[in-house]
């Protein structure tokens, strides 16, 4: 059976494959964020995945494993929502996020080290905040969950209690499309055989 490595630094993206009865190793990852500025929103999470997969290949020796990488951005409209580095510019996006629906998307790139194949997909979910006071969101950021999270906001946190509805898959938000993912290491990869 083939080994799979999340390369990834997210601690939330690790829970959601054990949740899943997924086995996996986990590795950090280091590659830049970086992608052209002309990008859409869904060709940005895939860029990024894809730029990850190829950096964290490396650094594995095992030809037996398959490389999983991620990203997840919040768009508006036509504006990213990344992942805020200081409280005041979590504040910011969770101010502007507040009263809308937003999309959520996660890239993803699943790559086989033995057979050099990769795939490279994305998953969109619409997630629609409340209206919040500035107290609120003062206080939320405050609480600790922002800094470094997609849009400012945890969902499986404190956040949860500001979603108004969320049309598609909650995983997704959190950070990995769980169905999507194990759909593509099952049928694709005979991850599981």
């Amino acid at each position: 059976m083939k080994t799979l490595i999340l390369s990834s630094n997210s601690p939330r993206r690790a829970d959601l494959l054990k949740q899943a009865g997924i086995p996996h190793k986990a590795q950090s990852n280091y590659a830049k964020e970086t992608y052209p500025a002309d990008m859409l929103p869904h060709e940005i999470v895939m860029h990024i995945a894809e730029k990850k997969a190829n950096y964290a290949l490396k650094n594995i020796t095992n030809k037996n494993s398959i490389i999983l990488t991620a990203d997840t951005i919040c768009s508006l409209g036509n504006k990213i929502f990344g992942k805020p580095r200081t409280p005041a510019l979590a504040r910011d996006m969770l101010s502007e996020l507040q009263g809308q629906t937003h999309e959520v998307l996660t890239g993803f790139s699943l790559l086989d080290v033995g057979a050099n194949k990769i795939l490279t997909d994305y998953e969109c979910t619409e997630v629609a905040f409340r209206f919040m006071s500035a107290d609120e969101i003062m206080n939320y950021v405050k609480a600790g969950e922002s800094v470094g999270k997609a849009g400012g906001y945890a969902l499986q946190g404190e956040a949860i209690k500001f979603i108004e509805n969320i049309k598609g898959d909650y995983t997704n938000v959190i950070g990995l499309p769980i169905p999507r993912i194990y759909q593509a290491l099952r049928d694709y990869f005979n991850f599981f055989e």
